[in-house]
């Protein structure tokens, strides 16, 4: 590849804080993704090449390997091997990017690549090195980095004059562990040489990577947060569950109990991350400057972990409230689950070595029996202590198949009974849905808009949910959707797409009168790539989004029919969306008088009757919004021409065609 490649200025904008930021700098050389090579002699091929370190992540390979062929991004060598989107640099989960190309361009070994890739396991779970983590478990837009990581790589050169010299570890990529497990100071990401700090990222490789992408400062000159003494042997056995090396693993699970050092790391590393969140569920929000606080979570997880079984019950005396002792029981099952499943995979590898470690590592006929006992079904009044869900829930989960249908003797009768593993993980998923009430916050649209994003399979409603409570998501659905919005986004100012006249969605929504308004529609038009749009800096999606003023009769053009769907819709609908749909103002409550209405604080009413007066009335800010005045003048005019209010604040909407002759008549009378 030649270095000498043409690139464009860096192009820049920014984005809601609930779409997350996008990419700092993008640079926009191309309108499209150039095709792929043919034939093996066609494959790209950088300059120079560099030097692979054991336990460094792919992406950081990716990195140094642009930045020391002068790369100015990344997307300067991935355009050429199949990447999509040039502000994610996906490859190491991607399947964009084909190995051997890639590997070929770096001049590094297929086997380099292969080894570092984080295969899909399905169920958006990832291989991270052979451990199972959740995508969302892996950072893959910021760079962390460790100062004194970087200080060490300088110290290693000896001399040399080798610009690339530092690298990138992998575990820096776990979100769960935001300290350096090699160097023991604390992840940072963040150039302070402007304002508020520049974070940094994959995408711009003009620098190097031990270096600022913004400014070029070296970030080993930053100040560490070192990981307190005291705490380091017992967070040092998550290098038993997370190195990329198994010998450095092996090496490490020797502080941890024989018991369970053949345990499947996976389900541990799952265990020991909810514990530390349990004991301390702000740890993410506490300042990398305050090492012990914002570690302590993780460090009391990890002190239990060395002091299995006995550490647990310690735990649990700590002063916290009931659901997070949950938590805590819960961690406790999951432990105990993977022991379970380790032994019996030993026991079929190696019988007679693990009746010679029974004697001495295996646990007391005390403990093993209520190990068992743990194990069995429980009846329903135990099920809610340890799902901490309603019975009504657990009943009806039992009868669709959420769990297996044990059964348990009660004198003559036979009743459900629940697995304490499944209770376990369906109470983790349960309380991990996100609602309709929160998306529709979230995205600030209405809760039937939230229907309508289910109904369309904008955002999939896969999450359980009791009959008439709603469609509920997963969260990573959720941020797939965010994800996807992300990405048209970044497209459109990669190519410098821009709209004409721009007005907030919500304000074209406002023209809608008289139905619902169509919010599924709109936003999968949008999706689409079926009508333009930009996005303004806004905390919610729906107040960011801009179209173009030509497109609002579009927008009034758009319905959304419930009854082409097979899906409960809610019979009822809040005071705030009443408001909405009639297109006036919180306080304008005055437009629902007479309707039957049922609490206070939400206040619901029935759909059918807030539609009906919607069909039947219009308000005054749609009057206003026909006539192009504020609605104090609308009022005045309105009174002029003796069109008075049917209810307070209402007026029938044959008044509408009254106003088009009067202002007909207006125009009329003008050009005469």
């Amino acid at each position: 590849m030649s270095g000498d490649e043409t690139i464009a200025a860096p192009l820049t904008t920014s984005f809601g804080t609930l779409l997350r930021e996008v990419a700092g700098e993008l640079a926009a050389t191309r309108s499209r993704v150039p095709s792929p090579p043919r034939t093996r002699k066609d494959w790209r091929r950088l300059r120079t090449g560099i030097r692979v370190n054991p336990t460094e992540s792919l992406r950081s390979l990716t990195y140094r390997s642009c930045a020391i062929n002068d790369l100015p991004n990344s997307w300067g060598l991935l355009q050429h091997l199949g990447l999509h989107h040039r502000n994610q640099v996906l490859v190491a989960e991607g399947d964009d990017v084909e190995t051997a190309q890639l590997a070929h361009a770096m001049r590094i070994a297929d086997h380099d690549v292969l080894f570092r890739r984080y295969d899909d396991l399905g169920r958006d779970h990832r291989s991270f090195f052979g451990l199972d983590v959740h995508q969302q478990g892996l950072e893959n837009r910021i760079r962390s980095f460790s100062p004194a990581a970087f200080r060490a790589d300088a110290a290693k050169r000896s001399g040399h004059d080798d610009r690339a010299y530092a690298f990138h570890r992998a575990t820096w990529e776990l979100r769960a562990i935001p300290f350096c497990l090699e160097h023991w100071d604390m992840l940072q990401d963040k150039c302070w040489c402007e304002g508020e700090g520049v974070i940094q990222r994959w995408t711009r490789t003009a620098s190097h990577l031990h270096e600022c992408d913004k400014c070029g400062d070296p970030l080993a000159s930053l100040e560490s947060y070192p990981v307190p003494d005291d705490m380091r042997p017992a967070l040092g056995v998550l290098t038993a569950l997370v190195d990329p090396i198994a010998s450095n693993r092996e090496a490490a699970a020797k502080a941890l109990p024989e018991a369970i050092r053949d345990a499947d790391r996976s389900k541990i590393f799952y265990a020991v991350r909810r514990l530390a969140d349990t004991i301390d569920p702000e740890a993410k929000t506490r300042p990398i400057d305050a090492p012990r606080e914002r570690l302590h979570g993780l460090w009391r997880a990890c002190t239990a972990l060395i002091n299995w079984p006995e550490g647990f019950g310690e735990i649990t005396d700590l002063a916290v409230s009931e659901g997070q002792r949950n938590r805590i029981r819960k961690a406790w099952l999951e432990i105990s689950d993977a022991t379970a499943s380790a032994d019996r995979m030993n026991a079929e590898r190696q019988a007679g070595l693990r009746r010679k470690k029974a004697a001495k590592g295996a646990l007391s006929r005390r403990e093993a029996l209520k190990l068992a006992n743990s194990l069995k079904p429980v009846g329903i009044r135990p099920a809610t202590e340890i799902a901490r869900l309603s019975t009504e829930v657990l009943m009806w989960a039992w009868d669709e198949g959420h769990f297996t249908q044990h059964r348990r003797a009660h004198g003559p009768r036979e009743l459900p009974a629940f697995d304490r593993v499944e209770l376990v993980h369906f109470s983790d998923m349960w309380s991990k849905r996100v609602s309709p009430s929160s998306l529709a916050h979230e995205l600030g649209i209405s809760l039937h808009g939230v229907e309508q994003f289910a109904a369309l399979g904008i955002i999939p409603a896969n999450a359980p949910a009791i009959p008439n409570s709603g469609p509920h998501f997963y969260p990573e659905d959720v941020e797939d959707f965010y994800t996807k919005f992300e990405e048209l986004v970044a497209e459109r100012v990669a190519t410098a797409e821009t709209i004409e006249d721009p007005v907030t969605l919500i304000h074209a929504m406002k023209h809608v009168s008289g139905r619902p308004k169509p919010w599924g529609p709109v936003i999968k038009m949008l999706l689409g790539g079926e009508m333009g749009f930009e996005v303004s800096k806004n905390r919610r999606v729906a107040d960011s989004i801009l179209i173009s003023a030509w497109d609002i009769k579009v927008v009034k053009r758009l319905h959304f029919d419930r009854d082409r769907f097979k899906i409960a819709f809610s019979p009822e609908i809040i005071q705030n969306d009443a408001m909405s749909l009639l297109n006036v103002a919180a306080g304008a409550g005055r437009v629902l008088n007479g309707l039957p209405s049922r609490g206070v604080n939400p206040k619901f009413y029935r759909v059918a009757d807030v539609e009906e007066r919607a069909r039947k009335f219009v308000t005054l800010p749609e009057l206003a919004l026909v006539l192009g005045m504020m609605p104090a003048d609308a009022y005045y005019w309105l009174e002029d021409q003796h069109l008075t209010e049917t209810m307070p604040g209402l007026w029938n909407r044959e008044v509408l065609d009254v106003i088009g002759q009067l202002l007909g008549e207006t125009q009329d009378a003008k050009k005469s």
